[in-house]
């Protein structure tokens, strides 16, 4: 299982992303082998940002497309309070409470590769690609 991060969703639907084609191929994998789990707050943040900076296509294509095709795990208060209380913890090296729930997550389920191109994951001790 491979958990999917805002950062591959963004760089899988806008061409013009510095690594675009690689995270097209390892999304592609994921997607076909539906292998991908992310959770709740990821779609609705990549919803709003993909929404904003490309327009009503995109963000069709994200929510028809691509989001079916994954696991979403549905945020319980019990995780929203680990991923809080993770977040509090680590105000200072300025991690969001969007990637906290997502290490939370990962942890609960036992996944330690990440499609994200965001460092945080490797700080998290996590395995970041494509």
């Amino acid at each position: 299982m491979t958990f999917v991060d805002t950062s591959a969703l963004l760089a899988f639907l806008d061409r013009d992303a510095a690594r675009h084609a690689e995270v097209v191929a390892a999304m592609t994998d994921v997607l076909t082998q539906r292998d991908g789990l992310t959770h709740n707050y990821i779609v609705i943040e990549a919803e709003a940002l993909i929404h904003r900076r490309y327009g009503a296509a995109p963000a069709r294509l994200l929510l028809q497309d691509v989001i079916p095709l994954l696991d979403i795990v549905w945020i319980t208060p019990d995780l929203h309070a680990a991923a809080v209380v993770a977040h509090l913890a680590d105000l200072r090296r300025r991690t969001s409470l969007v990637d906290h729930m997502s290490f939370t997550v990962m942890r609960e389920h036992g996944i330690t590769d990440a499609l994200a191109l965001d460092r945080h994951f490797a700080e998290a001790g996590f395995k970041p690609g494509p």
